[in-house]
């Protein structure tokens, strides 16, 4: 004799234990369904942004010119690198349609690239050499 087949079998032989009618689960009719049953689960589909590795260039070749002139024009122009790039994440927001990555945030670093470095650090070294502005 197998001992599964023996477990099995004594498992048949012991009385069926009655479950009070108010403990029995609710049947419901065969031709009502579950609710799970109503849905179907597919996959989520994850829309994630893709930044190419030819835009991290030009961002750190803009960035890092800056920083050779002075810590000021690296800090201006890092700053709208990162507000052309949240900018751009914007307009992804409104349009839902591919957009390219670099336009708005290298021109904002070469304005204020500009900006700062020919009308604010004059003054900057100015107020530094005198204790006053110009």
């Amino acid at each position: 004799p197998h001992p599964a087949r023996e477990n099995q079998q004594q498992q048949q032989q012991q009385p069926q234990q009655q479950v009070p009618p108010e403990l029995q689960p609710e049947r419901q009719p065969a031709d009502v369904e579950a609710p799970e049953a109503q849905y179907t689960y597919a996959p989520m589909q994850v829309e994630s942004l893709k930044l190419g590795l030819g835009d991290f260039v030009f961002y750190s070749v803009l960035v890092a010119r800056a920083a050779m002139y002075f810590y000021i024009t690296w800090a201006v122009c890092m700053a709208a690198v990162l507000m052309g790039l949240c900018a751009t994440l914007f307009c992804l927001g409104i349009f839902r349609k591919a957009l390219p990555a670099l336009p708005i945030s290298i021109a904002l670093g070469i304005l204020f690239y500009f900006l700062t470095r020919f009308l604010l650090i004059p003054y900057y070294m100015e107020f530094i050499m005198t204790g006053h502005w110009a």
